[in-house]
Formats: C-alpha cells, structure tokens, sequence
C-alpha cells in the first residue's frame, strides 16, 4: 500500500514597506522553493528550485520586497549568506559562514543589511553588495536566537515585565511572543515557541484565546489583514471584520513537483 504525501512545509518572509511575501516551501524531501506572494493582487509567482538547505528563520527580505537575503547551506559553497532578487536564488553577492552558527539578517528602514553570527570575513567572496551592511556576532542563547526573525519584525515579548532588550529565556523555557494588529479592534496574534515548533493563536479585545491549531507561521500584513500558512500546505489571507475572519484569498500549494530552471536575466544583475 502506498503511503500519503507529507504536506510541504511553509515559512513566510513579509516585506514592511510592499504588499509582498515571500514564500520558502520545503518539500518532496531536501527540495525548497522560492515564491513571491502579490498580497495586493492575490497572485502567485513562482521562482528557484533548490536541492539543499535554507533557513527561512535566519533570512529576511528588504522592506520594499526587491532583495532577499537568506541563508543556506548547498553545494560547493557549503554554508552562506546570500543576496538576489526574489522568487529567484541567483547569488548577487555572498559571504561564506563558519558552519551554521549564523543568528541571521535583517534590513533597516534605511536599506543597511544587518547581518548576525560566524561570517568567516566581511568581504563577500562573491559578488557585490550595493547597500551598507552591518556585522554582528552569534547570540549564543540559542532558545532567544531561534527567535531572531520575529524579533526584529516587530514581535514583543508576551510577559508585561520583559522588553526586547532585557529578553533572556532560559535553554528550556516556553518563549512568549505577541504582535499587535494595525487595526482596531486590536487583535494580539501570540506566537508559543518550544525546541523549535510553534502553536499560534489569537487575543480577542475581550481577553478569549482561540487557538490556531493548523497554522505553522501566521501574521498581520500592512493592511491588518490576518494572513497564515497551515500545516496542511496552503496559504490564506483572511479580511476581519467585527472579530470574525473572512477568507480573502486561498492556495494549496501540495501539488508542486521540483521543475528547477535558470533564473531569468534580471535576476542576474543588480
């Protein structure tokens, strides 16, 4: 008898400034694939296929949604940090890594890449970067570096007598994180993290939890609106209204088989 097909697992990067995600989905086994989410359009544009490892928590996109920056771990390269412009993985610039102790990256308002943990020089050894970049060392509280994305995307430490700056969890304790829609009523969006899984969910204004129990990554886009990738492999923007969430746009994206192709010639050059 043969066995069902695992659902491909999904993490979202979402750009601050753009109605533009980015989507990393793993599966059959060591494939990833790289999509560009039109949040405004509903559209979905395919892009790279990549037999290795990303590490779609240790990457980020720039606020207008035109550069990725991710980490990965593939080929002659071994591991490194990368630049190119999405939904393709065509290396513009890169520094090589000392293993995967990388904390990750993020992009300020300004554009500045800010890039934590074991770079092995500051000098890419492949192509240029055409904005500043910043380095950082590895945070070696592993259970707060897991966080790092969130962090740095707005997420807040759940217990009301803990900052961003004072977060120190211990090596085995529950991390707490929440975020705040952009809209009223406000919606807290909670985020349970504990040996790398995740369980979501949502704060009324009346303090009732609902627990989210399909979703795996879930946040609020720029227009409030709810958006969610679920265990099961789809991806959902939800529209609130009067505390009751509205299914906008659906994809299922199980079907997908790896169809690798070279980038195209924009994606080639900055």
């Amino acid at each position: 008898m043969t066995g069902s097909k695992s659902a491909c697992r999904l993490h979202v990067l979402l750009a601050k400034n753009a109605d533009i995600g980015i989507v990393f989905r793993r599966g059959p086994a060591a494939w990833w694939h790289i999509l560009k989410w039109d949040l405004a359009n509903f559209a979905i544009e395919h892009g790279a296929w990549l037999k290795g490892t990303l590490y779609p928590t240790r990457s980020a996109v720039s606020h207008d949604g035109k550069v990725i920056a991710y980490f990965a771990m593939h080929g002659s390269w071994d591991t490194y940090l990368a630049l190119s412009k999405p939904p393709w993985l065509k290396a513009l610039c890169a520094w090589k890594t000392a293993g995967t102790w990388t904390t990750g990256a993020y992009f300020k308002s300004d554009g500045t890449l800010c890039a934590f943990g074991a770079l092995c020089e500051e000098q890419p050894f492949h192509g240029r970067c055409p904005f500043p970049v910043k380095f950082g060392g590895t945070d070696t509280n592993w259970n707060r570096a897991r966080e790092f994305q969130f962090i740095m995307n707005g997420w807040q430490p759940k217990a009301a007598d803990e900052t961003v700056e004072n977060f120190n969890p211990g090596p085995n304790e529950v991390i707490e994180l929440s975020k705040s829609s952009p809209q009223d009523p406000r919606l807290v969006l909670n985020k349970y993290s504990e040996f790398g899984s995740c369980l979501y969910s949502i704060t009324y204004p009346d303090s009732q939890e609902i627990l989210l129990a399909d979703a795996v990554w879930a946040d609020f886009d720029r227009k409030g609106r709810f958006v969610i990738a679920s265990a099961t492999g789809e991806l959902k923007i939800c529209e609130i209204f009067d505390l009751n969430f509205t299914t906008a746009f659906s994809v299922n994206l199980n079907s997908l088989e790896p169809t690798p192709v070279q980038s195209p010639e924009w994606a080639k050059k900055w």
